[in-house]
């Protein structure tokens, strides 16, 4: 419940809370003291409802003894009182009984007894001295009193000073009737939880204003009264008809009591209340009632009203747009100022959650009691900028990966769809490197967010939208890559459609480079600025003859081709030989660009794995022969999309010469995709590992990575590997150990779809080209 620091009197007195700062209690301790009802409604009283409960609870194993027990719960009935047995959780048993007395009888015994005062066992036993009845009371040697209260009459509200909400009892005390206790319970908790994160995210960084709290309270109320006073009343009309039988002191007759029996009311609609559904009805009304007001709130300029977003946000709504289902404009933030913050990247410093010692079971999953909701969004922020941003320190080298993320971060706000889609790929991340599912739950609550927040943004035209559109899109894929396995390989192929319909091309990598072509800068955040620098490889070179992208420009119709040839069997020999030139062409310019490349961009070698330095030759990172190291991730990615794009050339070139039964001596291609691949192999350290000098240092030492590097390493470097543990030229034990390097990255590095790589015999095109679709349009950021 809701209710402001300082003291219970104070609260009750103040009539103006519009200066408090709101926390959120289960229950406020002074409210424990004197009741939470009275407390609030100081004219409420509770009645005693004439029945006097004796309850037990014990342990299970004392029932062994008792013959023909029954499985599941029993109700005996009897003239002047009931009889209710039940197992319950954690190996333990209840007993229930009572008696009806009189309320209104000044003399009635046990009318002064305390709730939870002990009982004598003895009085229990006297009443059921046969049957089972009786071996249930010889079991228990404690008993206690509890006394059953009803409230007089149905509360007109729930819901005070905009701050605080009576829940359960202290709403509708309804004299236990008819057990519902446990349904009313959970009932009243979700619909809380629904109200609550109906108006306000879950992922919010901020305490709530009380005009959102407001709202939350008169929903749950709204939703929640009408189902609670039906209770109330079949329990006040019934503890009437109790009194009216109980004053005269004549029992029953076992006639009466059987048609009692026979005429027990179903009260399926109290355990088997649909609390969703009767929400949704609720939020329905109160969007009918609130229809109206809000179209008066239309233009005209300056007396829009304001969206719960900008409310949160404490900033001037541009209102309401009355087209498309009152779609909620995206704010502006004119003037072009950026917000004053920079994220700071932050390893996570959670441990990996392993099996309690001596068993098979994990710990409860849960974040440090101390780390708040807000901290934990703000550690995601940072640990995906440690993770997946490589930030250049020098552009002419290198456009480094996310690179731009932060300025459109300080443009569009942490409380942007763009913030909140760096959290989801950081929640996932985490989630499965260090097996904890709290993470990936919170990553998938803000996912499904997402997803509706992304339609609606790309109806937008401005190029703000447009831009943090691709940027989530993009993000958003990366997600479903991340927790990819073999039995739901994702969805990014969805988001990497919308991605190529965002860029305007196709649902290619490659087609990047001619969409190149046609941008031209623009406004500073368009999504044309982004891509402003067209070069998106090779920028140290990008003045050079060949460039990088000069060379992809015409690799893609030249792959086009390709893939025609493949589609049609009867492709003419003449082509098929022109295909041929056309490819081993291309690969000779892409060795010419490598060699004038600047010394600071080419790898050079960090050191060397021994043959006796590791335990297998297949153990990730322990290949024997040559380390290399880089400028940094980026420029190693470059190198590796040449070499992956050279060894598919070359085995290309090579299926085609059994095609065309060439006499041509195609020795020299088979060296150079074993050369390329011994190339690609020798990164792999600088990839996996948190710093390869320390790796290289300790390699003799170790038997296995002890230092796993940044994610961002595994998604770069997991394409190439598996497209080059597919190539038949190449030895078996190397396939296999870029196989074991797949399987590596998925577990300590969180990538589920490397996992799928590392186990599959075989993996669709488009499922493989979406994957780098997502990757390419990241470095274009």
């Amino acid at each position: 419940m809701f209710h402001p620091p300082g003291s219970l009197g104070a609260f009750r007195e103040s009539s103006d809370l519009s200066g408090r700062d709101i926390e959120i209690y289960e229950m406020a301790t002074e409210l424990k003291e004197v009741g939470v009802r009275t407390s609030f409604v100081s004219d409420s009283k509770l009645h005693w409802g004439s029945w006097t409960a004796f309850r037990a609870v014990f342990d299970a194993s004392l029932t062994n003894s008792i013959s023909d027990l029954p499985p599941d719960s029993t109700h005996w009935w009897r003239q002047d009182t009931n009889f209710f047995a039940l197992r319950l959780g954690r190996n333990t048993y209840t007993i229930v009984s009572g008696i009806q007395l009189d309320p209104e009888d000044q003399n009635a015994p046990l009318k002064d007894v305390s709730w939870g005062q002990e009982a004598s066992v003895k009085l229990l036993r006297d009443k059921y001295v046969v049957g089972n009845h009786y071996q249930y009371t010889e079991r228990n040697k404690i008993i206690h009193f509890y006394l059953n209260f009803f409230c007089g009459s149905a509360l007109s509200i729930w819901a005070f000073g905009n701050r605080a909400i009576l829940i359960g009892n202290a709403a509708h005390a309804h004299d236990g009737a008819f057990a519902t206790g446990g349904s009313l319970a959970i009932n009243n908790a979700y619909a809380f939880y629904l109200a609550i994160s109906s108006v306000f995210p879950v992922t919010a960084t901020h305490k709530p204003p009380s005009d959102v709290i407001q709202k939350e309270l008169k929903l749950y109320e709204a939703t929640r009264k009408s189902h609670a006073n039906r209770l109330l009343k079949m329990v006040l009309a019934s503890n009437k008809a109790k009194a009216t039988k109980i004053a005269p002191g004549i029992l029953e007759s076992d006639e009466d009591l059987r048609q009692r029996a026979t005429k027990k009311p179903n009260t399926s609609w109290l355990h088997e209340h649909d609390v969703v559904k009767a929400f949704e009805e609720t939020l329905g009304r109160e969007n009918d009632d609130q229809e109206t007001s809000w179209k008066q709130k239309l233009s005209p300029a300056g007396e829009s009203g304001s969206c719960m977003r900008c409310l949160i946000a404490k900033r001037t709504c541009g209102g309401y747009e009355e087209d498309a289902g009152f779609i909620i404009r995206q704010y502006q933030k004119y003037g072009g100022n950026m917000l004053p913050f920079k994220v700071t990247a932050r390893k996570c410093s959670l441990p990996v959650r392993t099996l309690i010692p001596g068993t098979n079971t994990f710990p409860e999953d849960c974040l440090p009691k101390e780390v708040s909701n807000e901290k934990t969004d703000e550690f995601a922020l940072q640990s995906f900028f440690y993770e997946y941003r490589i930030v250049s320190t020098d552009h002419s080298l290198s456009r480094g990966f996310f690179d731009g993320l932060e300025s459109m971060l300080r443009h569009l706000g942490l409380q942007s769809d763009l913030s909140k889609a760096c959290k989801v790929v950081s929640f996932a991340n985490h989630g499965i490197k260090l097996q904890r599912p709290y993470l990936l739950q919170k990553a998938e609550i803000l996912y499904n967010d997402l997803l509706v927040s992304l339609a609606r943004a790309i109806e937008a035209t401005s190029s703000v939208n447009n831009a943090e559109s691709l940027l989530v899109a993009t993000l958003l894929g990366l997600y479903e890559m991340i927790i990819a396995k073999e039995t739901e390989p994702g969805y990014h192929i969805t988001h990497a459609k919308g991605v190529a319909a965002i860029l305007k091309i196709e649902n290619s990598p490659l087609d990047i480079f001619r969409v190149m072509q046609t941008i031209r800068s623009g406004h500073v955040f368009s999504l044309d600025r982004i891509i402003q620098d067209s070069f998106m490889f090779s920028i140290s070179q990008r003045n050079s003859n060949p460039s990088l992208y000069g060379l992809w420009t015409i690799l893609y119709p030249i792959w086009q081709k390709w893939e025609y040839i493949l589609r049609n069997q009867s492709t003419r020999f003449e082509n098929l030989c022109i295909s041929m030139d056309e490819l081993l062409a291309l690969n000779e310019r892409i060795i010419e660009w490598q060699e004038v490349q600047l010394q600071a961009f080419k790898p050079r070698t960090a050191g060397y794995v021994g043959l006796g330095q590791a335990r297998s030759s297949t153990d990730a990172g322990y290949w024997p022969g040559r380390v290399d190291a880089y400028f940094d991730l980026y420029i190693a990615s470059v190198w590796n999309i040449c070499r992956t794009v050279r060894f598919l050339l070359l085995n290309l070139v090579l299926g085609l010469s059994k095609t065309v039964n060439s006499d041509k001596d195609f020795s020299r291609e088979h060296r150079d995709i074993l050369s390329l691949v011994e190339d690609l192999v020798s990164s792999i350290p600088y990839y996996l590992t948190e710093d390869v000098q320390c790796f290289l240092r300790d390699v003799g030492n170790n038997t296995a990575i002890t230092c796993p590097g940044r994610s961002v390493g595994g998604l770069l470097l997991m394409h190439p590997l598996y497209l080059a543990s597919t190539l038949v030229a190449i030895p078996p034990e190397m396939r296999d150990y870029m196989k074991e390097c797949l399987s590596w990255i998925g577990l300590h590095m969180g990538i589920g779809q490397a996992s799928i790589f590392a186990n599959a015999s075989e993996i669709d095109a488009q499922y493989l080209a979406s994957g780098c679709l997502i990757i390419w349009a990241s470095l274009l950021i």
